[in-house]
């Protein structure tokens, strides 16, 4: 099913997830999980780290017969808040990745 893009290029979703924020957080910042979570990425290597967090990595992608790979560059890191990254290839930006944490009564909102 097609997504429409605003003319921003933004696009967004929030969900609910039944954890601290603080625990949702270590989920979406440890980036060697990601291969767990996409449909695309399959596998990640850390180039450099800061504290145990990663801030420089490359994904390695597939799609059917089509095999990529990008690097990224963490720009944004608050624990329990929010956790974000830069993703170019060959130099090119593609996109930026997001994660914003907020408490709610039932856990936490992560919107994407």
């Amino acid at each position: 099913m097609p997504v429409d893009v605003p003319a921003s290029g933004e696009v967004a979703e929030t969900i609910t997830i039944a954890a601290a924020p603080a625990e949702v957080y270590r989920a979406v910042s440890d980036v060697r999980r990601m291969a767990r979570f996409s449909p695309e990425c399959f596998a990640v290597a850390v180039w450099s780290s800061q504290e145990g967090q990663a801030r420089r990595f490359v994904g390695f992608n597939r799609r059917g017969p089509w095999l990529w790979f990008t690097t990224c560059t963490v720009v944004t890191s608050r624990p329990g808040e929010e956790f974000a990254f830069d993703v170019t290839t060959f130099g090119m930006p593609v996109a930026r990745w997001s994660y914003e944490l907020a408490p709610t009564g039932h856990g936490t909102d992560v919107t994407e």
